[in-house]
């Protein structure tokens, strides 16, 4: 079990890890030239109740999950990293050297996994934390006040990269997509947003690092409003984006800003639920899936291939819709609740996570506890 110091930091990264499997699994379950017009298909108007059921659950994961999950994930990478560097610091440790072996393995393997499936973030993620790293020692109005226009820069250019509308012949009076199609590396100007996107967040991170926010030291209280209000807010901006873009011929994305508004709505609700004890054995689960973010990501990965790769099942040639997808999810869910805290009842880490840190500390790790 973590140090009930970072209790909360594990059940919010456990939260991020299962929620980034709702919007990555149509990115296994079609190619990058089937995309495209799997997510224009949600644009038309349904013709059956099915259909409209379909768009339902789109709609719904699109508000509560685009984005907003990734974002989440980001700040708690962003969090790890004073965590991390404060550790290093404190033992004395070379805390330069190790870091960025550490980003640099991590990089190697986001390549890697690049190779295996076109949606990879760890490389990003790895670029965008060596390039964060003399901002650490920054306050956290400072961090914040940094993070703030590089998210609005994120905005614009996530506004003037990504398509305003999709083909007429397929497009109808419904909304249009927000989606930011995964071309990270093929695609500089996507590989730019991403890299925006994921440092402003990071810096938003450490900043609720150092405050002690993220780490449940608030009263109740500011937890409660800031879910009750930024939850709200963050949902008002991405339905404003959406309807703005379509009243006029150019394309406004909001889903940058309102996905930073509605993950600290969700850091506060998964607070609150630490604090309230429902569901103490479930909670107990998603923080062995916090514990094990890395190994719990690339689990999400082989078994999403094992599913839906031709040279394996093969689901991807039946052009799942949106309710077979989010059966698979469940079952995906399912197996890593019941998995991952067996694994780490007997371990000390993932194995992803034991192997990376065996690399950037230049000495084999203990597994076994």
């Amino acid at each position: 079990m973590t140090n009930h110091r970072y209790y909360s930091l594990d059940l919010i990264r456990g939260f991020a890890i299962l929620g980034i499997y709702l919007i990555n699994i149509s990115l296994f379950a079609y190619t990058e030239d089937e995309l495209f017009s799997y997510y224009s298909s949600y644009s038309e108007i349904p013709n059956t109740l099915y259909d409209t059921w379909n768009l339902l659950l789109y709609s719904l994961i699109s508000l509560f999950a685009e984005q907003k999950m990734m974002t989440l994930f980001s700040m708690l990478f962003g969090a790890s990293i004073i965590l991390l560097t404060d550790k290093l610091d404190v033992n004395n440790k070379e805390t330069t050297s190790i870091y960025f072996r550490r980003n640099l393995w991590l990089s190697i393997l986001g390549v890697i996994h690049l190779l295996i499936w076109y949606g990879d973030i760890l490389f990003v993620y790895s670029i965008s934390a060596i390039i964060i790293f003399p901002f650490r020692k920054l306050g956290c109005k400072k961090l914040l006040i940094l993070a703030i226009p590089i998210n609005i820069i994120a905005t614009i250019f996530q506004s003037s990269t990504t398509p305003a509308y999709f083909d007429n012949s397929t497009m109808t009076n419904g909304f249009k997509s927000i989606i930011i199609f995964p071309d990270l590396i093929l695609e500089s100007s996507v590989f730019i947003l991403y890299i925006l996107l994921s440092f402003s967040n990071m810096l938003i991170g450490m900043a609720f690092y150092k405050s002690g926010f993220i780490l449940g030291s608030f009263d109740d209280q500011i937890y409660r409003k800031l879910a009750k209000y930024l939850i709200p807010m963050g949902i008002f901006l991405t339905l404003t984006g959406i309807t703005v873009s379509e009243l006029q011929p150019y394309y406004i994305s909001l889903i940058s800003p309102s996905a930073v508004l509605q993950s600290t709505g969700y850091i506060s609700l998964i607070i609150l639920l630490e604090r309230s004890n429902i569901l103490k054995s479930f909670q107990n689960r998603v923080i062995d899936i916090g514990q094990t973010a890395l190994t719990s990501y690339l689990f999400q990965t082989i078994i999403s291939i094992l599913i839906f790769y031709d040279e394996f099942i093969g689901l991807r040639s039946m052009n799942l819709d949106m309710t077979f997808q989010l059966l698979i999810i469940i079952v995906v869910w399912m197996t890593q609740l019941i998995t991952i805290p067996v694994w780490v009842s007997k371990f000390r880490y993932g194995p992803f996570e034991w192997l990376w840190r065996t690399l950037y500390y230049l000495e084999i790790q203990k597994l076994k506890k």
